[in-house]
């Protein structure tokens, strides 16, 4: 099935008039998909550096995820994204790992968030500010989609309450901040780590982004989140954040969200 997702996206994106040029960013990593489960399959694997596997992997994994989304959720009701499909031509899609920071990649995140939400919400469609409105339980919400490309925490606190004040000058009765952790979080460092066990993997990832986490209990960012200058900010009911990673669990990568 991994292998027919990555078919099916080549054929999906040439129905609407987007053909994925060798040498591309994504295009690349669905020729990693191919491979990896190839390598899978066949349990052959060339020498590699630990880099190389991580990249192989993360760009494998990561194309995976993402076709699949699509494919599960928002490909029968395509057309109110018509604008980001060019953007897997263009753009580096891989929501995984690590990137540089370009429009088509913030905008492929909040593709990503899309059809994840469309699991259990009605009525998704991409808008300016916030990024996504949807119908969840007769309320429409909006969601405001951010990425972090610093470590300082100072402008990541910036970035969530920007969110938070779109949220509150939106059409909406409520609504979440997505935080995309992927390009800060130290991944090769962590896919150094062979796990033996997928519980022992899982538990150190846990404690390890839960000490991430921490870093924004002390800038009491909470407060600023609740009240702006034009007063209380009701509208925003949480953030979210989302940190993939790719873990090895006896020798064997696979991903990790959290």
């Amino acid at each position: 099935n991994t292998g027919s997702h990555a078919r099916w996206f080549r054929t999906f994106l040439g129905d609407r008039g987007v053909a994925l040029r060798p040498g591309c960013a994504f295009d690349g990593s669905l020729v990693a998909l191919e491979r990896f489960v190839q390598m899978m399959t066949t349990g052959h694997q060339p020498p590699m550096s630990v880099q190389e596997k991580f990249s192989l992997a993360a760009d494998a994994i990561g194309a995976d995820f993402m076709t699949k989304a699509i494919h599960r959720t928002i490909a029968k009701t395509a057309e109110p994204f018509a604008d980001f499909w060019p953007l897997f031509a263009s753009g580096d899609a891989m929501q995984v790992r690590g990137g540089k920071q370009s429009t088509a990649r913030d905008r492929l995140w909040e593709l990503l968030v899309s059809a994840l939400v469309a699991e259990y919400a009605s009525d998704v469609v991409p808008d300016e500010r916030p990024d996504i409105h949807c119908t969840y339980m007769d309320r429409r919400w909006g969601i405001a989609c951010k990425s972090f490309y610093t470590s300082d925490r100072d402008r990541q606190v910036e970035a969530i309450v920007e969110g938070a004040k779109q949220l509150e000058e939106a059409s909406v009765d409520r609504g979440v901040v997505a935080v995309n952790l992927a390009n800060v979080f130290p991944h090769l460092e962590l896919f150094r780590i062979d796990f033996p066990t997928s519980a022992a993997a899982i538990g150190h990832v846990q404690r390890l982004q839960a000490l991430y986490m921490r870093r924004f209990e002390k800038l009491h960012g909470a407060s600023r989140l609740a009240v702006g200058g034009k007063g209380p900010r009701d509208k925003t009911r949480s953030v979210l954040f989302f940190c993939p990673t790719i873990i090895n669990v006896d020798s064997r990568p696979a991903l990790y969200c959290n």
